[in-house]
């Protein structure tokens, strides 16, 4: 289902264009608002994936396209522009450096049908294009529901093409990170040569430990995640890696932009579906719903043994 939000200072025109988006295709839906404001406090709780607006004062450019608190923005102009040309100071859009292209426009006295097409060429699904070096993690708000297990699981099918990462709060036995945090942080020269010799076979996995002290965990920045992944792939050892998070790693919820995919274990009592609620309630008001894309919800079967947990995990990657 595509959710599109429409402001308008033409309240029968945004209305009258609301109300043929839902009728013209099912898999669509609209909500209308009176001011931007609205929308807002709207996104601060619910999701949309495109808003079609005629006031952009609190959007920004990001990208290279129009946004407002991350969702794509097009602007509803009521002078036509054609081809590749950019609307001007004139239009009375221009804010700041922001210059508003032609691609986030659309001419709001056209007909309708027209104004839809346009919405479908922007939120037709695109299948991500999967790079052939991945960085992945296995992170849950819930505990004790099988992060560890997985992120093994998913390393261990990759047969040795896959490098496990540790960064739970509470170090396992036989996977210390002695000063790799440090380096990183620092920037070292030896830091490569210091995460190489920290990599150890771990029932048949290759696993290290980033760290070791759950203080230094909490001070960990999407620049030391970068730089970690960046040295593990260089080698040419591995086409992945898998980052098992703990909670004091996410001092810094943006750090979990620095994955490809996140594996997100859950439960279905209501206790923990009320804890993944909040979670995502977090990152929308942190303008994370890029993040919120690359969330995975799975179920990991409790009390398996390590075969089953392998055709598990062969699963979810074969379904991508």
């Amino acid at each position: 289902m595509h959710r599109i939000g429409i402001c308008d200072r033409d309240e029968g025109f945004a209305v009258g264009l609301t109300d043929y988006i839902c009728q013209v295709d099912g898999e669509y839906s609209a909500v209308v608002f009176s001011d931007m404001d609205s929308a807002e406090k709207y996104l601060a709780k619910n999701d949309l994936e495109l808003i079609l607006t005629d006031d952009i004062s609190g959007c920004r450019v990001v990208r290279g396209h129009l946004s407002f608190h991350n969702v794509r923005c097009i602007y509803l102009s009521d002078r036509r522009i054609d081809g590749d040309g950019v609307l001007t100071a004139q239009d009375s859009i221009r804010r700041g450096d922001m210059v508003v292209r032609s691609a986030d426009t659309v001419f709001k006295y056209q007909k309708l049908g027209a104004i839809f097409d346009e919405i479908r060429k922007i939120t037709v699904f695109s299948p991500p294009v999967i790079s052939s070096k991945r960085v992945e993690a296995v992170f849950s708000p819930l505990g004790r529901c099988g992060c560890t297990t997985l992120a093994m699981a998913l390393t261990g099918v990759l047969a040795g093409r896959g490098v496990y990462v540790g960064m739970e709060n509470y170090s396992p036995g036989g996977l210390e990170g002695n000063e790799m945090l440090y380096q990183i942080k620092e920037r070292i020269p030896e830091f490569a040569e210091t995460v190489r010799g920290c990599i150890k076979s771990l029932d048949g996995i290759e696993a290290l430990r980033a760290g070791s002290v759950y203080l230094d965990l909490r001070n960990v920045q999407k620049d030391d995640i970068c730089s970690l992944s960046d040295c593990l792939l260089q080698t040419g050892r591995y086409s992945t890696v898998v980052y098992d998070l703990g909670s004091a790693v996410l001092e810094d919820m943006a750090l979990l932009e620095c994955f490809d995919v996140i594996y997100m274990p859950v439960l279905d009592d209501e206790v923990s579906q009320g804890k993944l609620r909040c979670f995502e309630e977090i990152l929308r008001s942190l303008e994370l719903r890029d993040v919120m894309q690359r969330l995975r919800r799975v179920h990991v079967p409790v009390g398996c043994s390590g075969e089953e947990m392998a055709v598990y995990a062969q699963r979810l990657r074969e379904e991508g």
